[in-house]
């Protein structure tokens, strides 16, 4: 049922991220894995500068500009780098963005459940005292 007060764009995006999602699930884990590593670095780029609080405070046209740079950097990720998988967790993770920016609390928290999976797998640290 519509929602009378719903962001005409929501729809769009929740169904492009359940999309991606559904592909995601279906692919073989080091592709999971290498998308949960890139979440983690678009997030750790994102924490260096904001919290979510500080990011929503920002006037709209800013958070927009946000949006718009994790775009250039997902769009180079595929084409310049050619890494399309990492494009993927930059992708995931800015839809995740947006709906920061648009103060969508309920979106905003079903993203992260799913980001928080691929951020878990994707967690690197592990590493840093393996043998």
């Amino acid at each position: 049922m519509f929602k009378h007060n719903e962001h005409p764009g929501r729809g769009v995006l929740k169904s492009d991220f359940e999309a991606t999602v559904r592909h995601l699930e279906a692919a073989d884990s080091s592709v999971q894995v290498a998308v949960g590593h890139a979440i983690n670095l678009a997030n750790s780029i994102f924490r260096s500068s904001y919290s979510i609080g500080s990011f929503q405070a920002l006037p709209m046209a800013e958070r927009v500009a946000y949006i718009h740079k994790l775009n250039e950097m997902q769009v180079k990720l595929r084409d310049e780098a050619q890494d399309p998988v990492a494009s993927i967790g930059f992708g995931l993770f800015k839809m995740w963005i947006a709906a920061v920016a648009a103060n969508d609390n309920q979106l905003t928290r079903d993203i992260a459940a799913h980001l928080a999976k691929y951020s878990e797998v994707g967690d690197l640290s592990a590493l840093e005292n393996a043998p």
